[in-house]
């Protein structure tokens, strides 16, 4: 698997990110050692209380993990990093879609289902899709869980963008 992958910009772009996204997400949430991690990050939590599960898995991914931009590339420009969570705990640094994929994994690691929000909220790109976030289906509620924004919480979810799509896990 190469470090990264070029994708393609616009839509046919994105769909191809949640895509590869969807497919390292799930692959670690059947990677043992990813699921001893996650469990034992619950393993505090009141017994089948998913929210306290969410705020678990929040906070890990929220205050474990640094935000950085993906790389550039002298040649290429911009470069599309997708990493799988497990390389992400090892780098311990994501971007919004990184985030989105490990807390994807660590919800389905838990018996939890995620989906995939992706919005446009550039306003001086509002055709393109800037940014994503994984929301998590907990007691029949889906509550949202994207870390990239300081104030953020379990349930907190963006209320200005241009358009907002969902993809399915």
């Amino acid at each position: 698997m190469p470090l990264y992958e070029l994708i393609p910009a616009g839509s046919p772009g994105t769909e191809q990110a949640l895509r590869r996204m969807t497919e390292l997400a799930d692959k670690d949430s059947r990677n043992w050692e990813f699921i001893k991690q996650m469990s034992r990050l619950v393993h505090r939590c009141p017994h089948k209380d998913q929210v306290a599960e969410l705020k678990c898995i929040f906070d890990f991914w929220k205050n474990t993990i640094r935000y950085q931009p993906d790389p550039l590339s002298a040649l290429q420009g911009y470069v599309e990093l997708i990493q799988a969570p497990m390389r992400t705990i090892e780098r311990g640094a994501a971007d919004c879609d990184d985030y989105s994929c490990g807390i994807a994994a660590s919800a389905l690691a838990l018996g939890m289902r995620p989906r995939f929000v992706v919005l446009k909220a550039n306003p001086e790109l509002p055709d393109e899709w800037s940014h994503v976030y994984a929301i998590v289906q907990a007691n029949g509620k889906w509550y949202g869980m994207d870390p990239t924004v300081a104030g953020s919480y379990v349930g907190w979810q963006p209320k200005k963008y241009l358009a907002r799509g969902e993809w399915r896990i």
